[in-house]
């Protein structure tokens, strides 16, 4: 086997590039390939392009690696202060043209009786704007998310009756890791149907994932192994609180444990042995041992589903071990390219180009596909898709933060930045990895007032592989397990890992920030931006910028982008495909997305909104004090207790129906900022504190209908690690997304739905009258009273 391992090696030479040599000199970035040009910004979408599809309309780039364009002569820099870009502004506006009659058309189907829908919404001043939240967990996020959107799909037949028609409705949709696959191959694949997508071949999950790693769940290990303790005594891996990370990191770290320990005793035992003292081996070494050679073979070696019980042929490894290095290599062979133009590169970029190979369509497979080049995309063009959204979280290797401080950034096809109020800024996606500074390119051309930008950065597998960095733990921590390990199969494989930025050289690079597993954007594009009103860790000092998992501080739901108020949401409808219990959610992501938004001591400015203070309700309306009342933007949500308790994750539910009561007020701790009201971005105004009166350009909070991975109809609760689906695995988990969705069919649920889409239509119509003393109430149907009685949830 090592010397397969050894010729394996040999292959991999040709492009084994120290880490450690890369970009040392950064003043020479765009100077050592010669063969970098900078064209005219026209030209930007067909550098070195290939024709896509058979229109031939655009292309995608065929490099991997960026390329220079000429720069804008403004500041790359928006400074956000609650405004859309132009650009999404205008897909909004024309979307909603779109979306307003798919609301008609479903309300149409799912009718409220004795109510005149047609009539209402021809009174609303704005339309209603529905979001799509998408979770992470792997493929099983992937695979319930497009049973949930062939749900809502209208040219699925099978929806048709019921929910059919609401991702024609959606505005917005947003992913974070595994949600993030669905959301930019929803994007790249041109919007296709996903029953055309099953169809038609252009998701590969037959595939391993990551070729040669096996599928594996990590609770199912952790039932199995035993740490030795410092007393001597053996306990099973405790079973710590669920999150994002653990069944990640608590799985390799608990297994580096084992093998470090294991290696330990190694080294004691021959130290032992060379002073002339014999010393039997214990089972429990031997095990170990066991469990290592075992546990390496699987990743390097099989190349198969673990659940596969064919045995391996004699003379099969050889094979195995060029197959999987093949693949490796390509891999290595296309982001070089980055490399050898002068960029930083990290797993990420491996990563995203392994996500490529399965979730998109065989054109959009092309190491150059981006964002941007995504945007010419015919059903991007004509807004037949939801705006995409996928978030990650900044990191400063340095510091150690929570979900409630952490730094939330977000992609769209126009941008790439931060609402929040440590930075308040985005630049455009096109430009980025242009070295500036506070906004402006440092790259200037010759004497002139001229300066170089760079695009192509965007790579939409490199995107997608940042919002799902989770997998990058797995190569982490085989690399700590391999350099504790003294054994002629870990000292060869860490060689081959070498060429992927894990090396025993990592703690001597130049600079001792750079981490493989995070994805490296660098140049930081906010580096030395300036903004008076800032507020929390500033990120514009770092020379690079540091992203991870979406769902690394255990936010592992997009609400983020849609709680900004100029977007004007007015319903998010949030998919939480979460591992926490048996792989299941049981509220843990609301737990820590409440703890964010409902945090009196945050140092980051909180999302937060305005109504009048109201004293107990007469007949005909409410009675009003004059005075005005802040309350948080996110809503009370129930506790993992209640939620297990009441059976709330087997169930849809509503939350954030009443705008008074569901909504905790916000106190300021002597921090005047908590009273800063918020309007419509349109009206680029703020309604002073002391008007105790609603206007129509106040921002409601939306509502926020709330689903839970079960099993409705299959056992869904697969580990994020399965790293292949079978075609019934497949059918069976999409199946399951659509009942999800559904309610399994439930013609009473479908009406409730229409009611949940109304809601904030009703609300605002309540709050928006002229009377001052007295706001007159506007009654729901009846449908809908009973509707909210069983859907939404009262903390």
């Amino acid at each position: 086997m090592i010397i397969q391992l050894v010729l394996v090696i040999v292959l991999l030479t040709e492009f084994s590039i120290a880490y450690s040599g890369i970009w040392k000199n950064e003043s020479s970035k765009f100077t050592r390939n010669s063969s970098l040009t900078y064209i005219t910004n026209d030209r930007l979408l067909k550098a070195n392009g290939s024709w896509f599809g058979t229109s031939a309309q655009y292309s995608w780039n065929l490099s991997y690696s960026p390329y220079t364009v000429l720069c804008p002569s403004t500041s790359l820099i928006r400074e956000a202060n609650n405004e859309l870009c132009a650009e999404e502004k205008n897909y909004v506006y024309e979307r909603n043209k779109i979306t307003s009659d798919a609301i008609l058309e479903l309300l149409s189907r799912n009718s409220l009786p004795g109510f005149n829908h047609k009539r209402f919404l021809s009174s609303q001043e704005r339309p209603i704007k529905i979001a799509i939240a998408i979770s992470g967990g792997g493929y099983r996020s992937m695979l319930i998310g497009a049973g949930m959107l062939s749900a809502f799909d209208i040219r699925n037949p099978a929806s048709a009756k019921v929910l059919g028609g609401v991702l024609q409705a959606s505005t917005y949709i947003g992913g974070i890791s595994g949600g993030s696959w669905l959301v930019m191959s929803n994007l790249v694949n041109d919007f296709k149907p996903i029953l055309s997508l099953d169809t038609f071949k252009m998701w590969d999950v037959e595939h391993q994932l990551l070729e040669g790693v096996p599928n594996f769940d990590p609770k199912t290990f952790q039932d199995k192994i035993q740490i030795q303790s410092s007393d001597g005594d053996c306990s099973k891996i405790s079973q710590l609180e669920s999150s994002k990370e653990y069944e990640s990191t608590s799985f390799f770290k608990s297994l580096f444990n084992i093998f470090k320990k294991s290696s330990t005793n190694s080294d004691k035992a021959a130290a032992i042995k060379n002073q002339g003292v014999t010393k039997k081996t214990n089972k429990e070494d031997k095990e170990a041992n066991s469990m290592i050679d075992k546990f390496l073979k699987s990743i390097f070696i099989k190349g198969t589903n673990s659940t596969n019980k064919t045995p391996i042929q004699k003379g099969s490894d050889q094979d195995s071990i060029k197959r999987v290095f093949e693949y490796y290599k390509e891999l290595q062979i296309e982001v070089r390219d980055k490399r050898k133009a002068g960029f930083h590169i990290s797993l990420t970029d491996y990563w995203g180009r392994a996500l490529a190979r399965r979730i998109f369509t065989n054109s959009a497979r092309t190491p150059g596909a981006t964002m941007t080049a995504s945007t010419k995309l015919e059903s991007f063009k004509s807004f037949q898709q939801p705006f995409p959204i996928i978030c990650t979280v900044e990191k400063d290797p340095r510091f150690i933060e929570s979900n409630l401080d952490s730094h939330l950034y977000e992609f769209t096809p126009y941008e790439f930045g931060s609402w929040d109020s440590y930075l308040r800024a985005f630049i455009p996606i096109k430009f980025l990895g242009t070295k500036l500074t506070n906004g402006k390119s440092t790259l200037r051309i010759g004497n002139s007032n001229m300066s170089k930008c760079i695009s192509g950065f965007d790579n939409v597998g490199f995107l997608t592989g940042t919002s799902s960095s989770l997998f990058n733990h797995i190569f982490v921590y085989v690399y700590q397990l391999l350099m504790n390990i003294k054994s002629d199969t870990s000292l060869a494989i860490e060689k081959i890992l070498k060429p992927f930025g894990l090396s025993s050289e990592f703690n001597s690079l130049v600079d001792p920030q750079l981490h493989p597993d995070y994805a490296l954007y660098s140049p930081n594009p906010f580096y030395g931006y300036t903004n008076r009103e800032n507020r929390g860790r500033s990120v514009s000092e770092n020379k690079h910028l540091y992203l991870v998992d979406g769902g690394d501080d255990g936010q592992n739901i997009p609400f983020q982008p849609f709680l900004v108020s100029a977007r004007e949401v007015d319903l998010i409808i949030a998919l939480d495909v979460t591992a926490d219990m048996f792989n299941y959610p049981n509220g843990t992501t609301l737990k820590r997305i409440k703890e964010r938004y409902h945090n009196n001591a945050s140092t980051i400015e909180l999302p937060s909104f305005t109504l009048p203070e109201r004293q107990e309700p007469k007949r005909g309306g409410y009675n009003f004090t004059g005075a005005t009342t802040v309350k948080y933007a996110f809503p009370k949500v129930p506790t993992r207790e209640q939620m297990i308790a009441q059976h709330l994750n087997e169930r849809p539910i509503f939350l954030g129906c009443d705008l008074y009561d569901d909504y905790p007020d916000m106190t300021h701790n002597g921090d005047f900022r908590n009273f800063t009201t918020t309007t419509n971005s349109s009206q680029n105004s703020t309604r002073p504190a002391s008007d105790p009166f609603f206007s129509k350009n106040d921002f409601l909070p939306p509502l926020i209908v709330f689903y839970s991975n079960g099993n409705y109809g299959y056992n869904a609760n697969t580990s994020t690690f399965q790293l292949s689906y079978t075609k019934e695995e497949t059918a069976a988990m999409i199946a399951n997304g659509y009942n999800v969705a559904t309610y399994s069919n439930s013609a009473y649920y479908a009406v409730c739905f229409s009611c949940a889409v109304l809601k904030r239509a009703f609300d605002r119509s309540n709050l928006n009258r002229s009377t001052p003393s007295q706001i007159s109430h506007l009654p729901s149907p009846s449908i809908c009273r009973r509707c909210f009685n069983d859907f939404c949830w009262k903390g």
